[in-house]
């Protein structure tokens, strides 16, 4: 399956929501989506959808400001705006089934929320994406941030703006993780 050159704006939505094998996610404009711009993911809770994302290619696709506020605190409904993770009714799986993702070469433009989430995924690369100005609503949050997930690599990508957050990587189930020296 492919996803190539669309433009999505202006709705309540997600952007692209990948939950089957061997998908290429490529050259689209994503323009205020209210939900994730690209959520790559297995449901193994309320939804019992999705057989996992793997094989998963998300290259060169920008992203401009996702996640715009939905209330009158200013809250956004947007978790990342790539955000791979499997979901259950109490929150994360435990186990992996999200793998051989590709995420390289994104442009985030002015997220509410995290540029890029991975968790629960493993045989991720995440090379050369650039942040511009995110963590909007929640400042001081990481721009990138891996969680329960492994062989993970990060590596060339950047950052600007004084709200966008660094990198994190959570302890614990967290394992094979290569992360670039400075970000």
């Amino acid at each position: 399956m492919a996803v190539v050159n669309n433009t999505i704006q202006n709705c309540q939505c997600r952007g692209a929501l990948v939950q089957v094998p061997n998908v290429l996610v490529q050259g689209n404009t994503f323009n205020r989506p209210l939900g994730d711009p690209i959520q790559l993911e297995t449901d193994v809770g309320n939804f019992l959808e999705g057989t996992g994302a793997m094989n998963v290619l998300v290259q060169n696709n920008t992203i401009n400001n996702a996640g715009y506020p939905t209330d009158i605190n200013n809250d956004a409904s947007t978790y990342a705006a790539i955000f791979a993770f499997n979901s259950t009714i109490n929150g994360i799986a435990t186990n992996i089934s999200n793998q051989h993702l590709n995420i390289i070469g994104n442009t985030i433009n002015n997220a509410n929320a995290e540029c890029i989430v991975v968790a629960n995924s493993q045989y991720v690369n995440v090379t050369s994406n650039v942040c511009n100005s995110a963590d909007l609503v929640t400042t001081g949050n990481p721009s990138i941030f891996i969680e329960d997930a492994n062989t993970v690599s990060v590596e060339q990508n950047s950052r600007t703006g004084s709200t966008t957050g660094g990198l994190s990587v959570a302890t614990g189930s967290t394992s094979a993780i290569t992360v670039q020296a400075s970000y």
